[in-house]
């Protein structure tokens, strides 16, 4: 969903329990740099040309991960102490029981199926998927970088 213009809420609520926060680490992910897929085919948005890199401008369209990262903005401007980072993988392997995006066990069972009837495991999309860039992230490895990220020095105090 693009809600350019939908205010999340969840920072401003934190109450005094959470006085004590001291990092805030955002995840969004690939569509930081091509736009959301929900307005492909609606609205004309030129993505970036992968390799992606932080420091892309932002495109010229509404983006839910770009009204997140002002609503982070806004909580930590004037917060010293408080500091932020954000994280943007694209494609996430690893465990993930309910999400119908874990493309590793879609992959599994459908190479299972092949198997069992006696057919070639051939790629199930199109010439554009089979060619096109994607990056892939492990989950726990996101997760390690989300720690680092805590961690070091590079943490942002000013957006």
């Amino acid at each position: 969903m693009s809600c350019g213009g939908q205010e999340p809420s969840v920072l401003p609520s934190r109450g005094p329990e959470c006085a004590e926060v001291e990092t805030i680490c955002l995840q969004t992910g690939r569509r930081h740099y091509t736009g959301p897929s929900d307005l492909i085919g609606k609205v004309r948005v030129q993505p970036h040309d992968p390799p992606f890199h932080e420091d892309l401008p932002r495109l010229k369209s509404l983006n839910f991960c770009y009204t997140l990262e002002d609503v982070l903005f806004e909580e930590v401007k004037g917060k010293d102490r408080l500091t932020w980072s954000v994280h943007r993988p694209a494609l996430v392997f690893g465990f993930s029981p309910f999400s119908s995006m874990n493309i590793v066990r879609s992959l599994c069972v459908y190479a299972s199926i092949c198997k069992h009837e006696g057919k070639p495991l051939m790629f199930p999309g199109n010439r554009q998927a089979w060619d096109g860039y994607w990056d892939a992230s492990d989950a726990d490895l996101i997760a390690e970088h989300q720690i680092w990220g805590r961690r070091t020095d590079t943490r942002r105090t000013k957006p």
